[in-house]
């Protein structure tokens, strides 16, 4: 029997991530009080075969907050797969896949003579992601 499992080829290929927007705020303490990340959006272009989501992470200051808004992009391989697995579940998939590199990417961007902020790893793939989700960080961390 041919098919994806017996040719070894994964269901999707994760392609990169692109920050689309960004606007830094930071506080003196450059470490936030609280992170809040949700899916803004996805699509599927059904004839190239590549899924799109937008996420939306925000760090959250006592009087400011920074917001980034990134892109993510999936190969579907099999496209039976994504119909039966449904869009919920292949949203929360595909976010828990893109948000270990959404993490680097904040750090990086917010490394400066201060310490990066360091956003802490999160199971995402039980997050409801259309409602978002927020994480308080403990003060000093």
């Amino acid at each position: 029997m041919k098919g994806v499992i017996m040719d070894n080829v994964p269901v999707y290929n994760f392609l990169g991530y692109v920050l689309l927007e960004a606007s830094l705020k930071q506080a003196n303490g450059n470490q936030p009080q609280s992170v809040f990340v949700k899916l803004d959006d996805s699509k599927f272009d059904s004839e190239k075969g590549i899924y799109l989501i937008n996420i939306i992470t925000l760090l959250k200051y006592s009087e400011v907050e920074s917001v980034f808004k990134f892109e993510a992009a999936f190969e579907i391989n099999e496209q039976k797969w994504l119909e039966e697995v449904g869009q919920s579940m292949v949203d929360s998939i595909f976010m828990a896949t893109a948000f270990p590199y959404i993490r680097s990417k904040i750090f990086d961007i917010t490394s400066d003579v201060r310490p990066g902020v360091f956003l802490p790893t999160i199971d995402m793939r039980q997050a409801d992601v259309y409602k978002g989700v927020t994480f308080t960080l403990k003060s000093g961390k």
